[in-house]
């Protein structure tokens, strides 16, 4: 589990400012491990989530391998620009109040984009996370590691084969084979707040990952 939220910096830190930072943040890891948000009067410094953390307990039959991507994407040409999984006609349709931050590892051949307050009602506290995965095994690896997540269901995301590793009343995470080398790995947080769109989240999150694919290259 990550360790309680913690303020560095000056003043106190209300309980909204610890679930959103209302300016763009550097983010010093993605996607795992220690995540740091600064760039504002504080820095908010959290642990993210592992797999392993989600409370759900639903699985299903896993087979040994993926499905193959029959329309593969090329998310390699998004490296250097993530936060254009998203057009503004698509973030207007899609409720998301703002552009996301870019956030790119070139060492590691990733890279995300991530959205802090995406849901503009003060009532609301919600935030996404898109992560470009292009090194890694795709789907294969993810289906390998299975037994790691507490939730594993198969689904079809536009076309496209991809995993729930985490489906619950507050936060959904996705994994979609892009390619059989690549994965579009989305995380959608329901923080603070009542929305009958966000009930599940992996409702909201998945026509997301829909919209990101329109605009992914296909590949050939």
């Amino acid at each position: 589990m990550g360790k309680p939220l913690t303020s560095k910096g000056n003043g106190s830190v209300s309980a909204r400012q610890k679930t959103e930072v209302w300016c763009w943040a550097r983010v010093a890891a993605l996607l795992g491990g220690v995540v740091l948000l600064s760039g504002c009067s504080f820095r908010v410094e959290y642990t993210v989530p592992t797999e392993a953390s989600s409370t759900s307990s639903t699985r299903s039959a896993v087979p040994s391998s993926a499905p193959k991507v029959t329309t593969p994407k090329q998310l390699k040409a998004l490296l250097d620009k993530p936060c254009e999984l998203l057009t503004s006609t698509q973030r207007t349709e899609l409720g998301i109040g703002k552009q996301g931050g870019p956030i790119t590892n070139d060492a590691a051949a990733t890279a995300a984009c991530t959205w802090v307050g995406l849901d503009p009602r003060p009532e609301m506290a919600v935030s996404m996370t898109a992560g470009l995965e292009t090194r890694q095994a795709g789907l294969d690896g993810i289906y390998r590691r299975s037994k790691e997540f507490t939730t594993f269901e198969p689904i079809d995301i536009g076309g496209h084969p991809a995993v729930r590793v985490q489906n619950d009343a507050k936060r959904c995470l996705l994994r979609v084979g892009v390619a059989d080398d690549q994965n579009l790995e989305l995380s959608f947080s329901v923080i603070t707040g009542t929305d009958p769109k966000y009930d599940p989240p992996c409702k909201h999150a998945e026509k997301i990952a829909i919209a990101m694919l329109v605009n992914i290259p296909t590949i050939g």
